[in-house]
């Protein structure tokens, strides 16, 4: 288990890593794969973010699903050519188990729920939308309702023998060759998710480098988590503190799945603050606070950021600082 976590601590420090799971917890839910002309899942967002080719990108996921960072869940399944392992040419074909021939003709055989008549399907007309029972002659608009099949049959158009069920094979245009299903090799296609039960984890790891970093571009150097000692001589933890010149700046970062944040969910920062005394008390929120909450915040002295996103807040963070040194 701590190995497991300390794998994942490592994950986290990479630059393509935090940009992925950005993307996770603020708009996309989870990275559904698209088939491309050779019918290979491609992740193509992550190939952006991450300038990997598709296997490494493959590779990428699996890495970070290994770690429980993201779950994974089956979504398609592929099947290959025994000779090049490539699912890209691959044709199911259906024969007539007496000569072989692919020719073969399927007969549908219909019956309409409101009389009762038993007709092929190509004797159900359609007529603006509606299909024309040939017997009663009913319009229906959903075909699903009123009619039902109760029978297929297969003429073969060589040899003209019938039969219910044709022998299904595969074949590779590719390599000209026909082969079974028992003989296919498969690939199991997935789809990624953030794995929430690691929610708390993931935030802090990808969100606090970002603050870190424009804390550091203003000149300041960071402390995370952050150590106050209030007049009360209790120790108290901040997200960061940021120190330059002697003075001690307590930063709390809090996030809310909802609208805004509340202000009870602002009272044990603010408490803290208030023992400490720091000469900026600031809180980064996100999104943002009610206005109950401002009003409390202001007239507590406590200055706050508020973004939709921990990116947009560090560009806050970097100017609010570099201003508040002037």
């Amino acid at each position: 288990m701590f190995e497991e976590k300390n794998f994942r601590l490592k994950l986290y420090s990479n630059p393509s890593v935090q940009t992925l799971l950005s993307s996770a917890i603020e708009e996309i839910s989870e990275f559904i794969p698209v088939f491309d002309e050779n019918r290979l899942p491609r992740y193509f967002m992550i190939e952006n973010i991450t300038g990997k080719n598709p296997m490494e990108t493959l590779s990428f996921l699996e890495e970070l699903a290994s770690s429980k960072i993201l779950r994974k869940e089956f979504y398609e399944k592929l099947v290959c050519c025994p000779k090049c392992n490539k699912p890209s040419s691959i044709f199911p074909r259906y024969k007539c188990p007496k000569c072989g021939s692919l020719e073969i003709n399927v007969k549908r055989m219909i019956e309409h729920s409101t009389c009762g008549a038993i007709k092929e399907e190509k004797e159900f007309k359609i007529n603006k939308n509606k299909v024309v029972c040939p017997v009663c002659k009913e319009e229906v608009k959903d075909f699903d309702v009123g009619f039902k099949l109760i029978g297929v049959t297969c003429i073969c158009a060589l040899c003209n023998s019938s039969f219910e069920e044709p022998i299904h094979i595969l074949f590779c245009r590719n390599c000209n060759y026909e082969f079974s299903f028992k003989n296919a090799p498969f690939i199991n296609v997935y789809k990624y998710y953030l794995n929430k039960g690691l929610l708390d984890e993931i935030i802090s790891a990808i969100d606090l480098p970002m603050l870190k970093l424009a804390a550091e571009n203003a000149g300041f150097e960071v402390q995370i988590p952050g150590l106050a000692l209030g007049n009360s001589g209790i120790t108290h933890e901040f997200t960061m503190t940021c120190i330059k010149d002697n003075l001690s700046i307590a930063i709390d970062l809090i996030r809310s799945e909802k609208n805004e944040v509340k202000v009870n969910e602002i009272l044990a920062s603010c408490a803290k603050f208030s023992d400490v005394k720091p000469p900026l008390a600031l809180l980064i929120v996100v999104p943002k606070l009610n206005e109950t909450a401002k009003s409390f915040a202001k007239s507590n002295k406590i200055t706050y950021i508020e973004s939709d996103s921990i990116k947009e807040a560090s560009k806050k963070l970097e100017e609010l600082l570099k201003k508040w040194q002037k």
